[in-house]
């Protein structure tokens, strides 16, 4: 275990410190049994983007959650539509279509089940969300921001007790070498906000990302009582108290890797997948190809909270031949899911995942496994 650093710091110098940790830092961390979790490769559920009968059922699931009852909610990013499946995979019916009138989605950009059996979906170009019931049904619209004079999110997460967190648009721009793609990290604020959509900063200045393919790019998590923050400069995740107070820095178990070529068009690919229109997201990939590849991937990817007030960090990347995941806890030994295969994981529950994949004509498919704990000693 690591412990907390006495001196009090602001956000980069901690980055700093978590970076220096791996060296020492005066921490007194020890190697430490890794127990595994593990999946069963049979998946439980298999929703197919395309029925039998040729009809689509899905074009682009950009996020899926599980309801208590067993039923499973799709967002189709590229339709403007949450799909609702019941516990065999069945399509039910769905909700939403494109428009901006209530019900209706421009661009779902986001979608987080923040409280239970309720969806919250996030429209980026109306900047308002939508709250749904596990039936589809709309129960109200709000604002995030409540004020349209405040900053706009431009990444939203939350926990499943409704306290959001999200970055904005950045304070300051810095110029970006379109050839190589470099250039500094744009910086600014995290804030937080509940479900009115009334917000306040959390954290004044922080890195954000890079803007070429494989770059670093900060991600959240809000889980329990705490604000999880990783920049992914270092190995480390910092781990802020939402009432206040300084972080602790939790260790990850990743190495730098060299990146394949593979590894860098998926991800291009995974960042243009916002354009609806073939023609421009093509464009973009091209575009994107043309940078310089990072000479390293990423240390990990997303962040995934449970309702323990733990947090599920993915350490594969899109194009390697397994994935892996590290759950993140305050306290005793890591735990670990490693298995074969690439999933495009959309939740971690408590007993499952629910991730996307292609099948093997190149149709979406969304599946679910069964995910075991642990056996204890």
């Amino acid at each position: 275990m690591i412990r907390q650093p006495t001196c009090r710091m602001q956000v980069r110098q901690w980055l700093g410190c978590a970076i220096a940790l791996l060296s020492g830092c005066g921490n007194d961390a020890t190697q430490e049994a890794d127990i595994s979790w593990t999946i069963e490769s049979r998946p439980m559920v298999e929703i197919r983007g395309t029925a039998d009968d040729g009809s689509p059922v899905l074009s682009y699931p950009s996020a899926a959650t599980r309801f208590s009852d067993g039923k499973i909610a799709v967002a189709d990013r590229y339709e403007s539509a949450i799909r609702y499946f019941n516990a065999r995979g069945t399509l039910l019916h769905s909700a939403g279509r494109y428009g901006e009138g209530p019900g209706e989605f421009t661009d779902i950009t986001w979608m987080g089940q923040c409280a239970p059996d309720t969806l919250f979906v996030w429209d980026s170009y109306q900047g308002r969300v939508s709250v749904l019931d596990r039936d589809g049904s709309l129960i109200r619209l709000y604002r995030i921001p409540a004020k349209p004079s405040d900053p706009t999110p431009t990444y939203m997460t939350c926990s499943s007790e409704g306290t959001f967190a999200f970055l904005t648009l950045p304070t300051q721009q810095f110029d970006i070498d379109l050839t190589t793609g470099a250039g500094p990290r744009y910086h600014g604020p995290l804030l937080l906000a509940d479900t009115s959509g009334e917000s306040h900063t959390f954290l004044s200045d922080i890195p954000y990302g890079e803007g070429r393919p494989l770059g670093r790019m900060t991600t959240l998590a809000v889980a329990g009582d705490y604000v999880f923050l990783g920049t992914k400069d270092s190995a480390f995740v910092l781990r802020y108290p939402l009432a206040g107070g300084a972080p602790t820095p939790l260790r990850l178990a990743a190495e730098p890797r060299a990146p394949t070529r593979r590894h860098f068009e998926l991800a291009a690919e995974e960042q243009s997948a916002g354009f609806r229109d073939m023609a421009m997201r093509r464009q973009s990939v091209e575009l994107l190809l043309q940078m310089a590849m990072p000479e390293t991937l990423p240390l990990y990817g997303k962040f995934w909270d449970t309702a323990g007030g733990d947090v599920w960090v993915v350490l594969s990347a899109a194009g390697d031949s397994l994935t892996r995941l590290q759950l993140l806890r305050a306290d005793g030994d890591p735990q670990f899911l490693t298995f074969s295969g690439e999933l495009s994981i959309l939740e971690v529950g408590t007993d499952y995942i629910l991730a996307a994949i292609s099948d093997s004509t190149g149709a979406p498919t969304v599946v679910m496994h069964r995910l075991n704990a642990p056996v204890g000693p």
